[in-house]
């Protein structure tokens, strides 16, 4: 079974490069509303969170804090990044 990788920005730019750098290795499931995403996020599961530091619905951070009380696990499975276009750095947690 193929690992999901659930990534958060609100750029679709963004969300394709992501889709299209691992989509061939890794279910990749995009969102653009950090609000609806933690929903799937908690029905999904995911192996991996990517979230980008601009989110639509309510910001990144707020995001992991609802985690954080939600789900603390899943905290160990979360990467914020900061995506631009093409080009794209990891922050520090």
């Amino acid at each position: 079974m193929r690992k999901t990788v659930f990534c958060i920005d609100r750029n679709p730019v963004d969300l394709q490069c992501v889709q299209s750098i691992l989509g061939s290795r890794y279910t990749v499931v995009c969102m653009s509303d950090a609000t609806l995403a933690l929903r799937q996020i908690l029905t999904i599961q995911p192996d991996l969170i990517l979230l980008g530091t601009d989110t639509n619905g309510m910001g990144s951070m707020e995001l992991v804090s609802h985690l954080a009380k939600s789900e603390p696990r899943l905290l160990n499975k979360l990467i914020v990044l900061r995506i631009e276009g093409a080009e794209i750095s990891a922050q520090s947690k």
